[in-house]
């Protein structure tokens, strides 16, 4: 799925300055011939963390060469058209300093090219879903830009692979005292799902979960740039849609039932971790007094 992504940047009709694929080090041998542009080619970066999204390192590399930084997570397809509307967005409005852009649109093929997107109005067949605008926006995928002057001691927190739009929405959050900020339906990029889900619906379950139980702990509540401010995501909302989409699709997809299932266990069991972690810590006040 990587490589999708990497043609589909490499053959955007407004060339980006420079592009960094941010990748562990245990994957980074695996994109020594990764696609891309001549005059504009691949520069990766590791990251020490096989787990947590590389932001950090992505940001860090482009930082000092942009003034707009995209962030572009595997399996997301670019239309050719997409950076020209990034820079549309950020010359119309100066003071847009960040955006996260909600993917919507599914492939359910890994050979997808910018063929594709050659008419950008060409409708592509949205997910199967029976609402899809109730669903979590955690379970789509999700690209974000920023404006690199406005992100001077932004704060990136380790989040999981599976968990984008947290990680995106933790930093939007910081930008919104800093400019105008949004979240929007992204026409001109698709997800791309290329064969069954390599992990088992009970770890993916109970990751999404638990990142969303801890989100509070990763935010540092307690420091200023999050009291008493609004948030782009509520964990406790989020948990709600997250289990009533899992309950619809189980009802309403038999044959998917087996995943569905262990995905929902999933989120029990991480549920049930962060309930025994809160009466521990009560526990650890209440011994202390």
């Amino acid at each position: 799925m990587m490589e999708a992504t990497l043609l589909s940047i490499a053959r955007l009709a407004e060339g980006p300055e420079a592009v960094v694929l941010a990748v562990p080090k245990l994957r980074a041998h695996l994109f020594d011939d990764a696609p891309s542009d001549p005059s504009r080619p691949v520069r990766v970066v590791t990251a020490d963390s096989a787990d947590a999204l590389p932001l950090a390192d992505g940001f860090r590399a482009l930082a000092p060469k942009v003034d707009v930084i995209v962030f572009v997570p595997e399996g997301v397809v670019l239309a050719a058209s997409y950076l020209a509307s990034v820079q549309q967005a950020a010359q119309r409005w100066p003071d847009l300093v960040g955006e996260i852009g909600v993917i919507r649109r599914i492939v359910e093929d890994e050979r997808v090219t910018s063929a594709v997107f050659d008419d950008t109005e060409r409708p592509i067949r949205s997910a199967a879903h029976l609402l899809p605008w109730l669903r979590p926006r955690t379970l789509f995928a999700n690209l974000m830009w920023v404006r690199v002057e406005a992100c001077g001691n932004l704060k990136f927190m380790a989040f999981p692979q599976s968990a984008e739009y947290l990680a995106f929405s933790a930093l939007l959050d910081q930008l919104r005292p800093r400019g105008r900020t949004r979240v929007v339906s992204c026409n001109t990029a698709v997800q791309v799902r290329a064969g069954p889900e390599r992990r088992s619906g009970y770890d993916a379950g109970r990751e999404l979960y638990g990142a969303l139980s801890r989100i509070s702990e990763w935010r540092d509540r307690s420091d200023a740039v999050f009291a008493a401010r609004s948030s782009y995501l509520d964990p406790r909302t989020e948990k709600i849609r997250l289990f009533g989409e899992q309950i619809m699709r189980y009802l309403a997809s038999p044959a998917a039932r087996a995943h569905i299932g262990s995905f929902i266990k999933g989120m029990w069991a991480a549920r049930r971790e962060a309930a025994a972690s809160r009466h521990r810590i009560r526990d650890d006040i209440r011994n202390l007094g």
